[in-house]
């Protein structure tokens, strides 16, 4: 999946609304990557205790936090940058930090993209697999884990456009803009979710 941001420095795309909601909100674990450096720009709390982290990974090699042989293999970065169908989903064997036992993840990439379309950065949601033994193969699957993910965007998403609403004081055209969205698309978004009444 891919979502459009409006142009801006690294710090505008961790301060957007969805992305901040992303972090906050997902019970997902959730690595944000820049796409030209492959450094992690950050990690919630649920993704550190995945990967075992003490501390936030930013600064690293994406490869170097996932520590999971499908980055050599199939990059999910690279899946994404592809433009592979987000109902795709990976699954990792993660090598934990704290050396703990590894663990299986379905991975999701949503790719964060500026105005004229250009990646600039990957949201991997991370979900841990319940039952699924450390010598399993892990690789693509079917996406038995994209209404979790998807729910996660989308609830994600609710949470960013009431943000966005609440800073602009109610203004939608001033709401779609820090969305980097048309009002109209604010205005749809806003019917489909119910939070406002049909004209």
């Amino acid at each position: 999946m891919d979502i459009h941001l409006p142009d801006g420095d690294i710090a505008d795309i961790l301060d957007h609304p969805l992305v901040r909601g992303l972090l906050e909100l997902a019970a997902d674990g959730a690595v944000v990557v820049d796409a030209a450096s492959r450094q992690v720009l950050a990690t919630n709390a649920r993704a550190r205790d995945l990967l075992g982290l003490r501390e936030e990974a930013r600064g690293s090699c994406c490869r170097e936090t996932l520590r999971s042989e499908v980055c050599k293999d199939s990059c999910p970065l690279d899946r994404a940058l592809q433009g592979l169908p987000p109902e795709v989903v990976l699954t990792l064997l993660l090598h934990r930090h704290d050396d703990g036992p590894a663990v299986h993840a379905d991975a999701r990439s949503l790719v964060l993209r500026d105005q004229q379309g250009r990646p600039v950065a990957l949201i991997e949601l991370l979900r841990a697999r319940e039952g699924k033994g450390e010598g399993e193969p892990a690789g693509a699957e079917p996406a038995e884990a994209a209404p979790a993910a998807s729910a996660n965007l989308a609830e994600a998403e609710r949470l960013a456009i009431r943000r966005a609403l609440e800073q602009a004081q109610g203004n939608h055209s001033a709401a779609a803009r820090m969305l980097g969205i048309d009002r109209s698309t604010l205005w749809r978004k806003l019917k489909r979710m119910e939070l406002v009444a049909a004209r």
